[in-house]
């Protein structure tokens, strides 16, 4: 703990989706830090803003709200960096939810919440990696890194 990753990033230009909280904006201040230009892909417009602003006075910081459900989000979200930057370099799959009946017994978690959860912690990860992937492979670059949750291997209670 209490590392700092020190990479050269410079210029690299770098899309975070749900990068206005927590781990995700963790890892946009560290890239911005090494040099990269970030983009925050943030369901949440306040979040989203507010990070960027935050961001600010470290680097090329730019907010785009985005839902990683909707494919067209993720394809406005794509043409506009590459409007503005030219290439993407680094993807980073980080949106994710936590439903608090996630709490709840296996047996009286709601449907709908499962659908939700998988929406957009297994669904928008396919989505955004399927639409980038075309502009890496144009590009003949780039990477794309994917972020889990230790709740990923944490089994619902009765289960």
């Amino acid at each position: 703990m209490g590392q700092t990753m020190k990479v050269d990033l410079k210029g690299s230009v770098v899309i975070i989706t749900g990068a206005g909280a927590g781990i995700g904006k963790a890892c946009a201040k560290v890239m911005l830090e090494n040099g990269a230009k970030v983009i925050i892909a943030e369901i949440d417009k306040e979040k989203g803003r507010s990070a960027a602003e935050d961001f600010s006075t470290i680097g090329t910081c730019r907010f785009i709200r985005t839902d990683v459900t909707s494919r067209e989000d993720i394809a406005i979200l794509i043409e506009s960096v590459l409007e503005e930057f030219g290439r993407i370099d680094v993807f980073v799959n980080n949106a994710g939810i936590n439903i608090g009946s996630q709490r709840v017994d296996i047996d009286e978690f709601p449907v709908e919440d499962w659908n939700r959860v998988l929406a957009v912690d297994l669904s928008g990860v396919f989505n955004c990696s399927q639409a980038v992937s075309k502009v890496m492979i144009k590009q003949k670059s780039g990477r794309i890194v994917n972020i889990g949750s230790v709740l990923g291997s944490v089994p619902a209670r009765k289960q």
